[in-house]
């Protein structure tokens, strides 16, 4: 672990359900943190007077010089993560033109080392364990989100050329507590819970602590090879085994239905139609995830463990347990109409088995 009590670090989206935990580590560690944040009231509840926080938006070119001023470590985990085409706009915005103002106030601040958090849902490798070698050479068409954030890895990229000391990490799926907006894996949890995750389909993801890929990306920052990308992730595991894990820590039974692929990637594509007229989309499906559920996303962390020493240790069943028992106390707290929550049937301190 490096020593951190000299550092003066910045974290874009540290009010996010990575960020949150990354800033806590930080400051475990000692490092002096700064965070850029929409949402300053939420910040402030989340962190109290331990952060310096930024008020400001990604989308504010004069937000990143001043947040950038006098920092070490630029971890850039803010970012719009939202699927469908009515968001096109907002998320090349942010993802893309956001990603730009924080590279070039970096450069100009002197910054020692950018840590560009990216994704692994870029990679794709129809033939084994993905690699960060299987970064696409082309955006893909039917993905804003996923393309936008090809262009953020270019542009993080080129800034290397520029002479900004940029590392990547793409991590995978993470699991554990305070996954409140929700991301798609939290939202996997959240619906089990409310009994909404009625079907499955056939699906492959790789899944990681939360607390292990914060670990990981304090690895990538000081151990990490500037321009090379990193894959921080854990266990590679079908949706039916995690849903059937899911389970086993609730009174629920996973779904045993499961809907074929061509018939997600049709209802995917008719709500998109469907949403062209509008500004934003709540509907749980759009054409970018029924694509990304009838894909098999396994991927090989190698890279990571050889190069950073870096190595998961919280075994996947701890961290769904965790995510278990914070999804139903904060589902039980919601109104009446949501109030009846199956509560955890294994105590997070009893669900050490991998």
């Amino acid at each position: 672990m490096p020593n951190l009590s000299t550092e003066r670090v910045l974290v874009t989206g540290g009010t996010g359900f990575i960020g949150r935990h990354l800033v806590r580590k930080l400051l475990h560690e000692g490092a002096h943190v700064r965070v850029l944040a929409r949402d300053i009231p939420k910040a402030a509840r989340l962190f109290g007077d331990e952060v310096e926080i930024i008020g400001g938006d990604l989308r504010d070119p004069h937000a990143a010089p001043l947040a950038c001023r006098r920092m070490d470590t630029v971890y850039h985990v803010g970012g719009l993560y939202r699927f469908g085409f009515p968001y096109r706009q907002e998320l090349r915005e942010v993802n893309v033109e956001g990603t730009a103002h924080l590279l070039e106030a970096a450069l100009n601040a002197g910054v020692l080392r950018f840590v560009h958090v990216s994704t692994s849902g870029l990679l794709r490798n129809r033939g084994g364990l993905i690699t960060e070698k299987d970064f696409p050479s082309t955006p893909r068409w039917g993905s804003p989100y996923k393309n936008s954030k090809w262009e953020a890895e270019k542009l993080a990229l080129a800034a290397v050329q520029r002479g900004l000391p940029v590392v990547i990490a793409c991590p995978t799926c993470p699991i554990g507590e305070e996954d409140d907006a929700p991301t798609p894996t939290g939202a996997i949890f959240r619906d089990f819970l409310l009994g909404r995750f009625r079907a499955g389909t056939h699906t492959g993801v790789n899944v990681a602590s939360v607390d292990d890929l914060v670990s990981g990306l304090l690895a990538v920052a000081e151990r990490g090879r500037v321009g090379e990308r990193y894959i921080l992730g854990d266990e590679n595991i079908w949706l039916d085994d995690l849903l059937q894990r899911i389970s086993q820590h609730t009174t629920l039974a996973a779904p045993t239905i499961h809907i074929p692929h061509g018939v997600l990637l049709a209802a995917g594509a008719m709500a998109e139609l469907i949403s062209m007229p509008c500004r934003e989309w709540n509907f749980p499906l759009t054409l970018e995830s029924a694509i990304h559920a009838t894909r098999i996303q396994f991927f090989d962390a190698a890279k990571a463990r050889t190069e950073l020493g870096w190595q998961p240790e919280i075994p996947i069943n701890t961290a769904i347990a965790r995510a278990v028992q914070w999804w139903a106390e904060a589902l039980a707290e919601r109104p009446a109409s949501v109030a009846q929550v199956p509560l955890p049937r294994t105590p997070v301190r009893e669900a050490g088995v991998h």
